[in-house]
């Protein structure tokens, strides 16, 4: 074999980083690489084993102090489907090893119930050996980011031995040999955990290999209806949904004091038939809805009105069905004649060929585009992969399929897509077009260990995930009794689509108001909330800590949240700093570095209790049970700091165009309404506001005027 590293688009032969010794494993040698880089391999005719490897290294690694391995639980029986289940797992130089033989989180939770996932089959969890990316706090400062790559030809994953060294496995899942020129690993240094993770997409893009399979998430559109107030079946109904149900549901969703602005139609309404390989579950037989929709969707699709419930999309199962297509189906010819039937496991799926899939993919898909949806919510797509194998080359057929499905979605969708179900790294190397992508398990109603669990995955999946598309954190019950307002805050957060999924009765308003304007139009941040660096690398529902995440706003203002995601909800103890401000700055795209703090320093908001001061040292504070502490912190100009109308959880986003003077403050509301500012001295007066004063330099301006986009002026005297 010859090996390549690819270092800002130059090739140079590489001897430094893969090395071969005798009677062992080659080893990709990572511990005095480059700042960052690809490294191929070329393979020639090389034969798959029975398990569709190709070859293996051990990866060498630099000193660490700490790490986080991206890889599922032991939910699914084959690692290769992940579906929804990545979440990261931490361990040090010690204890690596033992993360995969102890039970997840180190606790048997048959044994301690309040570990308990709800539909774990009543099997006790354990983290897999198999592993997406890597993250590491290395001895010298610095953090570095590690990602195996797939492509058309082979797929690379981290496995974790049984002596706790960390191997590249290639493979291509198939019985064909492999000759072709591979990469297979990426890696990037950074001065912070997100410049490690940013510098290896951003590099890795540039790559031809993978030009036009990716982008950055700031390269893409963010599709208009995701912009707004949506609403989903699923939770609520799941399967049990019919045309005569949607109608009178929609109806009554046109009844509530919110401006919902688009449904989706989950899981119910396709026409399938039992798998043989499976019983358990459904082939897709046929493109048209089943017959609980004896008219299909077009008097549903009627029920849209531009000012209103604007968008429809509908839920697809990436593969067909959760078990494929059907043998037994009414394709038209030129469908069947691209469809084959992998022998040894009795998956039928498109042919392994470009021209096949597409054929497949745009009569499957389009047939929604057809009937006039909006945009697609599409699921099960990373158990493509588990799906294709023992094909000809599983790796090539998974691959593919996620290249044309992306394509697609742009042809025929405008990029409007919910990738769902999709973590590894065949689905995330082909978000060319595709904007957001799930970055959690399903959200569950009422389940306190899930809502834990849920927020800890949404923010530390965004490390790995969100560089490339914004997370989707599911949709949620505003009802919610557990959990329903530490989600929506969490939503706000996310950037992502913000969809209910109560039946439209049982919806709380007043849970819902702070995420939008009347318009349905949601808050959002200029980047996905994401775990801070310091509180990155500890479990958060065993280190008894605060978990820590902050997402950067319009006005140069954080958002930072703070959470007890402890699972006997004891008491942890937290702290809010200036570098949390910092590092803030470093989620933006392009990257931009840490923010500056301003020379008048920082205000801090205490969103949670209404009050503030200025940010001289650590903010510190405790949180009892499962609980949140929002803050925010904004830059002193002038004297003045903006935290705008607190009606809405990201406050500062609610005002524009802030002109500070040492004398005056200027600014615009988009809504009318009120906001909240400081000022470090002084009375203030307006002509355009009513002023009241809510104590310590804090005051509340409430405008005159109804019209929205107002300017008003606040004097100083």
């Amino acid at each position: 074999m010859k090996y390549y590293l690819f270092i800002c688009n130059i090739l140079i032969t590489c001897f430094c980083l893969l090395t071969s010794c005798k009677g062992s494993l080659d080893k990709i040698d990572l511990r005095n690489s480059a700042d960052s880089g690809v490294i191929r391999i070329t393979l020639t005719k090389q034969l798959p084993d029975s398990t569709g490897v190709l070859c293996t290294y051990r990866v060498m690694l630099p000193d660490y102090l700490k790490g986080i391995y991206s890889a599922q639980d032991s939910f699914y029986d084959y690692w290769q489907v992940n579906g929804n289940r990545v979440l990261p797992w931490f361990f040090t130089p010690e204890t690596l090893a033992d993360l995969f033989v102890q039970p997840a989180y180190g606790v048997d939770d048959n044994l301690y119930l309040q570990f308990k996932n709800i539909g774990f089959r009543g099997k006790t969890r354990f983290v897999s050996r198999y592993g997406c990316f890597l993250q590491l706090m290395l001895c010298d400062g610095r953090y570095l980011s590690v990602l195996p790559l797939a492509g058309p030809d082979v797929v690379a994953w981290f496995y974790v031995n049984e002596e706790g060294e960390l191997e590249l496995q290639v493979a291509n899942y198939g019985t064909e040999p492999v000759t072709a020129e591979c990469p297979v690993i990426a890696w990037a240094l950074g001065e912070n955990l997100n410049e490690s993770a940013y510098r290896l997409f951003d590099n890795l893009r540039r790559d031809i290999a993978y030009a036009e399979t990716f982008r950055l998430r700031y390269e893409k559109c963010f599709p208009e209806m995701f912009q707004y107030l949506g609403w989903c079946t699923w939770e609520e109904y799941k399967k049990d949904i019919s045309a005569e149900l949607l109608f009178a549901e929609i109806n009554k969703l046109k009844q509530v004091p919110l401006p919902v602005r688009y449904a989706i139609i989950d899981d119910g309404h396709l026409s399938f038939k039992t798998s043989d390989v499976d019983r358990s579950k459904g082939v897709l037989s046929s493109f048209f809805p089943n017959d609980k929709f004896p008219e299909g969707f077009t008097e549903l699709l009627k029920m849209r009105e531009p000012e209103r419930l604007r968008w429809m999309g509908v839920w697809h199962n990436f593969n067909g069905y959760w078990g494929g297509f059907s043998v037994d189906n009414d394709f038209d010819a030129d469908v069947n004649n691209c469809l084959r039937t992998i022998e040894r496991t009795g998956y039928v799926l498109p042919k392994n060929d470009m021209t096949s899939i597409r054929q497949v993919y745009s009569a499957f898909l389009g047939r929604s585009a057809d009937d006039g949806f909006d945009f697609l919510k599409l699921d099960w797509q990373a158990a493509n992969l588990y799906m294709q194998r023992f094909s000809e080359n599983g790796a090539r057929g998974a691959f593919n399929t996620s290249r044309v499905v992306d394509n697609i979605a742009h042809e025929r969708f405008n990029d409007a897509v919910i990738n769902c179900m999709a973590m590894n790294n065949v689905v995330l190397q082909n978000t060319y077009n595709v904007n957001v992508t799930r970055t959690s398990i399903d959200y569950k109603l009422n389940n306190l260990f899930m809502a834990k669990e849920h927020l800890r995955q949404s923010y530390g999946n965004a490390l790995y995930m969100c560089p490339t598309v914004w997370g989707d954190h599911d949709m949620f019950h505003s009802s919610d009794d557990v959990c329903g307002r530490i989600m929506a805050l969490s939503k706000a957060l996310s950037g992502g689509p913000v969809y209910l999924s109560d039946a439209p009765e049982k919806i709380a308003p007043q849970m819902v108001w702070p995420l939008c304007y009347q318009d349905g139009s949601l808050l959002r941040p200029l980047a996905p909330a994401t775990v801070l660096q310091r509180t990155a690398f500890d479990c958060p529902l065993t280190s008894r800590k605060a978990y820590m995440v902050s997402a950067p706003l319009e006005n140069d203002a954080a958002a930072v949240v703070a959470y007890n995601l402890t699972v006997d909800s004891c008491r942890v103890e937290g702290k809010v700093c200036v570098e949390d401000y910092e590092l803030t700055g470093t989620l933006l795209q392009p990257y931009i570095g840490r923010w500056k703090v301003p020379e008048e320093g920082l205000y801090l908001y205490d969103y949670t209790n209404k009050e503030g001061c200025r940010l001289v040292a650590d903010f510190t504070f405790s949180i009892d049970g499962f609980a949140d502490r929002y803050f925010l912190l904004l830059p002193i100009h002038e004297g003045w700091a903006v935290v705008g109308n607190t009606d809405k959880y990201l406050s500062p986003v609610t005002v524009s165009n802030i002109s500070y003077g040492s004398d005056a403050l200027s600014l615009t509301l988009h809504e009318s309404g009120s906001i909240d500012f400081w000022m470090s001295g002084g009375t203030p007066y307006s002509d355009e506001a009513e002023l009241f004063a809510l104590g310590n330099g804090l005051w509340r301006a409430t405008s005159k005027s109804a019209e929205d986009n107002f300017q008003i002026t606040i004097y100083k005297k």
